[in-house]
């Protein structure tokens, strides 16, 4: 289905998939897009930073101070994902929204105020954990309002608020370096700065209204919500077993492809870009200050080359957003994504295998540069949109979470490295290793990774298909324990009013072959469908339970045939009763299972401490049977009857172990 628009929304969702872009959506992607401003800033100042503090510091561009400054808020940033991705799937985006904004601040502030270099690199930690936190909610939080047409478009203007975030940092070290301020204000200034943009959306972010895909999956709808994006309470709980029956749980076993496709290309893509962003300031100071003597010349050197980054930043960088931004909706996501790895990898090996590029000043600029617009235009900001498309609502922010650790890790490596492969390997080694990772992002991309241009969030994910097969289990096994209920009450008649054997076998025999064909068909379909395991194992354990309380209320009729009993018992009359109850408790406690997902569990209880009450009746009512029956002196009708009661007792333990199973949901739903 890649590159194909889906089909017009039908349902609960059709207000979102099918409107237009409105004032929400505005107020959305600036309070998002603000948080990725600073985000980008905060990770990316430190680059044009990095000079100017190893000079106040008195470390070495090549020392492990140096490359933990670097990178230690990249280290952070692989935590921040995977903490808060799955508290926002639990809680709801907007708990996390305003959480990591405060860390940004506080971390910004503390960074400024470091009197060492380990100190630094500790709230530089701090502050990559707020800033991982944001990717997955301000992502998912985007997405979750957005229409299908326009959802790439807004999702990707909240990333490419990254841009001027990238361009602000060069920026605001430029001018502290033009005014010729002390050292130790050139540096703490910027990191101070960092603070500001956060502070001015705090507020705004604690006001943001929960997405009502979140909020019709966690069974809650809120008024305001659901007038704001045209959205009815009534028809979003009606909606929501049927839409919202898969649980978090490990869903996200059943996602492997995309986890990888999603995690290795955003990896591929963070050791090429973070390592490129936040030296390039390092490398083009390197190249220019080549044979500069004393802390004049240094100085200038460095303000020349906080020029050309800047200048970089700006015309390359900072267009590839935006050109983002206006292609990824007519173009889609998956062919930016390849065009940008193809891009970096045909100008990576150029750089790495022409000498001229290297040692020309402008064709560094516009090759190296335009390596920038197509990252930015391809997969810095793809990999940011397509996991927030990909994986369902329940585990979207732990899925896009996942993505961007990966991310994080192969940016805080590239930018831990970096500055031991440029001493090593030089500029050409290290333009080789990047065009290997390029390459791979490209190939991963092409296999692993979904288009969805214009399809709604519940089609890409696969959460309709999800949704449809387990309603066709939901059938199938309500079909099944009708059918064990109408056996159990065909041999409870019999079982009042004598009759023939033979024919009361053939009739049992009849509805047991039935409910074997019902079995057959839903593990036909386990082999052939889209299940996640565990809920494979749930329906597996789940059937073989109630296909084995059929097959011995049909034992029992076979051996009232095949032992010649001419009469009902009174304890067969009693036992007929208690299994009946216990089979009506059965497909009463199934008919609820539904109340998993919206965390309602006392009706399922219920049915099972009856079924349980019943199994004891049926215990008591076996022993005193068999008492009396030891007091004959038939041993023939002892042997036949104790085996027809032991069957008639073993459907109720039957019973019992499908409550059992029962219970177990009921523990595994009430830890999510």
């Amino acid at each position: 289905m890649d590159g194909l628009a889906s089909e017009p929304s039908s349902g609960v969702f059709t207000a979102l998939d099918e409107g237009g872009v409105r004032g929400f959506h505005i107020r959305t992607l600036i309070v998002s897009g603000m948080g990725f401003f600073t985000d980008a800033y905060d990770l990316f100042v430190i680059g044009a930073l990095l000079p100017v503090i190893a000079i106040y510091f008195g470390i070495s561009s090549f020392s492990l101070n140096y490359a933990f400054i670097s990178s230690s808020a990249l280290f952070g940033a692989i935590i921040g994902p995977i903490i808060f991705g799955p508290i926002s799937d639990r809680f709801g985006r907007k708990i996390v929204y305003a959480v990591d904004l405060a860390i940004l601040i506080v971390a910004a502030i503390g960074s400024a105020f470091s009197a060492n270099p380990l100190e630094l690199i500790a709230w530089r930690f701090v502050l990559g954990i707020g800033v991982g936190g944001d990717y997955p909610v301000s992502a998912t939080l985007m997405s979750e309002y957005a229409n299908r047409r326009d959802r790439g478009k807004l999702v990707s203007s909240v990333f490419a608020m990254q841009g001027f975030g990238l361009l602000s940092g060069a920026v605001v070290t430029l001018i502290c370096l033009w005014l010729h301020l002390p050292t130790w204000l050139v540096w703490r200034i910027p990191l101070a700065f960092g603070a500001v943009p956060a502070v001015t959306v705090i507020y705004a972010r604690r006001k943001v209204p929960e997405t009502p895909r979140f909020m019709v999956a966690s069974g809650r709808i809120d008024r305001t919500t659901a007038r704001e994006v045209g959205l009815s309470e009534e028809s979003a709980a009606q909606d929501r077993a049927s839409l919202f029956s898969i649980p978090r749980g490990r869903i996200l076993s059943a996602y492997v492809p995309l986890i990888l496709g999603t995690a290795i290309s955003w990896f591929t893509l963070d050791v090429a870009f973070y390592g490129t962003s936040i030296f390039s300031n390092t490398i083009i100071h390197n190249l220019i200050s080549t044979g500069a003597a004393g802390s004049v010349a240094v100085y200038a050197s460095l303000i020349r080359s906080t020029e050309i980054t800047s200048l970089i930043f700006l015309f390359f960088a900072f267009p590839g957003y935006w050109a983002a931004v206006f292609l990824i909706d007519n173009v889609g996501r998956k062919k930016l994504q390849l065009l940008g790895f193809a891009f970096m990898v045909v100008a990576y090996a150029a750089i790495a295998s022409i000498p001229g590029i290297v040692d020309n000043l402008l064709a560094l600029f516009v090759v190296y540069g335009s390596t920038f617009f197509f990252i930015n235009m391809g997969p810095n900001t793809t990999t940011f949109v397509v996991p927030v498309e990909v994986f369902p609502t329940q585990v979207r922010t732990t899925g896009h979470g996942i993505a961007a650790s990966a991310g994080k890790v192969g940016a805080s490596m590239s930018a831990f490295l970096f500055p031991f492969a440029l001493k090593t390997i030089h500029l050409p080694g290290v333009f080789t290793w990047l065009t290997i990772m390029a390459l791979l992002g490209l190939l991963v991309t092409a296999v692993l990774i979904p288009e969805g241009q214009e399809r709604r969030l519940e089609d890409i994910s696969g959460e309709e298909r999800l949704l449809k097969t387990y309603s066709e289990f939901s059938d199938l096994i309500t079909g099944l324990t009708d059918r064990i209920l109408e056996g159990a009450r065909e041999l409870r008649s019999f079982v009042g009013n004598w009759g023939d054997t033979d024919e009361e076998g053939r009739r049992m025999k009849a509805i047991e072959h039935d409910c074997d064909e019902i079995v057959h068909r839903i593990f036909v379909r386990l082999n052939t469908k889209f299940v996640a395991p565990i809920n494979r194992m749930d329906i597996v354990y789940l059937t073989q339970a109630l296909d084995d309380i059929m097959d011995y209320l049909e034992a029992t009729s076979a051996r009232l045939g095949m032992y010649g009993i001419e009469a009902p018992t009174a304890p067969m009359r009693d036992f007929m009763e208690l299994i009946v109850s216990s089979v009506e408790e059965v497909r009463k406690g199934i008919s609820f299972i539904n109340d998993l997902y919206s965390r309602r569990f006392d009706r399922i209880e219920n049915s099972c401490i009856r079924i349980n009450e019943l199994e004891n009746r049926a215990d008591e009512l076996l022993r005193s049977s068999l008492k009396s029956l030891f007091e004959t002196e038939d041993t023939r009708q002892i042997i036949k009857l104790k085996e027809i009661y032991d069957d008639l007792e073993v459907v109720t333990d039957k019973c019992e172990d499908v409550a059992d199973l029962l219970r177990d949901l009921i523990v595994e739903y009430r830890r999510r």
